[in-house]
């Protein structure tokens, strides 16, 4: 499993869980080859699966608002661009509560809170100063929760990488790296004596 799969919204752990829970999934012979993949929901405990999913789910719903809050931030610069006597704040205030009203999350009108009823110089400066509050705010919430995230997967892929190996395996891999080590130090020790003789 990649961090960037589940930050881009690629894989969804609702969908790994509902697989976990699936008799196919339950009977499937975990090996190298998908043990790394379905390790971060494989033997986690319900509230713990609970907790990630709820996570990955809030994280989806910040990305789904800033993004509309940034379009809306997108159509206020274009309108400041317009000479005074051609400003619409009536046409404004339509395409900001179109956007509005497109953002959704599961169905679910997610920024519809912040009122775009903009009639003026004034209620366009108060609405800017709103929509800058709530940018600053999801994105550090969309910071904390990415980084929460990537924490999680880090930690339950370094959990797997230890429990696919066994003790045998372990001193194994010892082995041969304490191999690698003296086949490096036999050929830096000929290295160095050719340098030597030939000087």
């Amino acid at each position: 499993m990649k961090i960037s799969d589940i930050i881009s919204q690629k894989v969804s752990m609702e969908s790994l869980l509902e697989r976990k829970k699936s008799e196919k999934f339950n009977n499937l012979r975990i090996d190298s080859s998908n043990r790394k993949a379905d390790s971060i929901l494989l033997n986690r405990k319900p509230p713990e699966i609970s907790s990630i999913i709820e996570l990955q789910s809030n994280f989806n719903k910040n990305i789904a608002s800033l993004n509309g809050f940034m379009e809306m931030e997108r159509k206020i610069k274009e309108f400041q661009l317009v000479s005074d006597n051609k400003k619409d704040f009536e046409r404004l205030s339509r395409e900001l509560t179109a956007i509005s009203k497109s953002v959704k999350y599961r169905g679910e009108n997610v920024i519809s809170y912040l009122s775009t009823d903009i009639k003026d110089e004034a209620s366009l400066y108060a609405f800017k100063m709103n929509l800058s509050k709530e940018i600053e705010s999801l994105k550090a919430a969309i910071a904390k929760e990415r980084k929460a995230l990537a924490s999680y997967i880090v930690e339950n892929e370094n959990k797997d990488a230890v429990a696919g190996f066994s003790p045998e395996n372990v001193v194994e891999k010892i082995k041969m790296a304490l191999r690698q080590n003296l086949t490096d130090e036999v050929h830096n020790l000929k290295s160095n004596s050719g340098k030597l003789f030939n000087s």
